[in-house]
């Protein structure tokens, strides 16, 4: 049996052990998850690609004088890439090779237009493009920039929270009333968060998931919440920091799966110092952060990027290595997670680190021969890590 086939059978086999064991277990579903010690700062750990990976490869992203890059990939697989450029209100889009495809740029404020861009979802297989306005609703438009439909959307959506559901549905994380944000538990009414969003009407209907705390960053500035909602492949996450279990949210049959729980409870004297986000999943990592509930200072000071092996159930701060690029820093903010296939690493190489690295003779293999092609100002090169 080769290496390729174990690095699939062994977290297989690891998964149907555990299960053997919770079928029998007469606990709580949650006593048989994988656990994140939240409390405990885990060991670095030196991560190179080239020994996890089952293949990598390199996507330059054409540059064109319409097309330079900006902003946060919503989308990489096989049918596209897309970049969303929020402040612009812009969405850069390239075929599955890099390709450039053109840009979408609608914001004003005409009927067919939207004032601003919260959070944007590409539907390759439909040609279509929705764009979460401030306002309460949903603009539709086909992939070459043309108007399609408005979707009202009835509810205060949190800060960027819409993301590809299924191939019918959008999901939507609602947002707590602005007086409940930073406001102590007891204060708390517990509601339903969870509105999927119906592609061709805008219907709406809600997963059974009730939200019953709220646990949110206190900055010099203010209360802020995090994220809940998470894309990663082609899977979706549920990640509300006020909840100690992580769920994955399955479209076939609307269910809420618990994958994951942290301890000690964030509901709990010794755990609410801390919260925990999953950011990204393979079959065999989780990639995490952890942020300390009050930050003071720089806020990068109060995060750690934490990955944890299903397999061994190790927790770890990773620093990774790539093999063609020996010298380049890469730790586990330059790691992309985004709606994309299953099992796949996504990382940035901006245009001038690599021709630094080039001219000082740091560069192996594919990514040199790209690297010889580049200019400064060029896009980034994509790195896939299929895992």
């Amino acid at each position: 049996m080769n290496n390729s086939t174990m690095k699939h059978i062994l977290p297989l086999l690891t998964a149907l052990l555990l299960m053997a064991g919770c079928s029998t277990s007469p606990h709580k579903d949650n006593d048989c998850l994988p656990e994140i010690k939240v409390n405990q700062t885990p060991d670095k750990k030196e991560i190179t690609f080239q020994e996890i990976a089952e293949n990598i490869s390199y996507i330059p992203l054409e540059t064109n004088d319409s097309m330079l890059l900006r902003g946060v990939f919503l989308s990489i697989c096989n049918e596209g890439i897309a970049v969303m450029h929020q402040v612009d209100g812009q969405v850069f889009l390239f075929d599955g090779k890099g390709k450039a495809r053109g840009s979408i740029s609608r914001k004003g404020g005409g009927p067919e237009e939207y004032v601003g861009m919260q959070q944007a979802v590409v539907d390759w297989k439909r040609n279509e493009l929705f764009v979460l306005d401030y306002k309460p609703h949903v603009k539709v438009y086909d992939l070459s920039g043309n108007y399609k439909r408005t979707l009202p959307v009835p509810i205060k959506v949190r800060d960027r929270e819409m993301y590809p559901y299924s191939d019918s549905h959008l999901v939507l994380f609602k947002e707590v009333p602005d007086t409940e944000i930073g406001q102590a538990d007891k204060d708390f009414a517990p509601y339903q968060p969870i509105i999927l969003l119906e592609k061709p009407t805008g219907e709406t209907t809600t997963l059974p998931y009730t939200k019953t705390s709220n646990a949110s960053i206190r900055l010099s500035s203010g209360w802020v919440n995090n994220n809940a909602i998470y894309a990663s492949g082609r899977n979706i996450y549920l990640s509300d920091v006020s909840s100690d279990t992580i769920y994955q949210l399955h479209p076939s049959g609307h269910t809420i799966e618990p994958k994951i729980v942290r301890t000690p409870s964030v509901n709990s004297m010794d755990g609410e110092r801390f919260l925990l986000n999953l950011e990204g999943s393979s079959n065999r990592y989780g990639f995490f952060r952890r942020t300390n509930k009050e930050i003071k200072g720089k806020a990068a000071q109060s995060m750690q990027e934490w990955m944890y092996d299903y397999q061994t159930g190790k927790t770890f701060q990773p620093i990774f290595k790539n093999q063609d690029a020996p010298s380049m820093k890469l730790d586990a903010h330059t790691l992309i997670h985004c709606h994309g296939e299953d099992n796949c690493l996504y990382v940035k190489l901006e245009a001038f680190e690599l021709i630094e690295a080039l001219e000082n003779g740091e560069l192996n293999g594919e990514l040199q021969t790209i690297a010889q092609e580049l200019v400064e100002d060029d896009n980034p090169v994509l790195m896939v890590v299929k895992l």
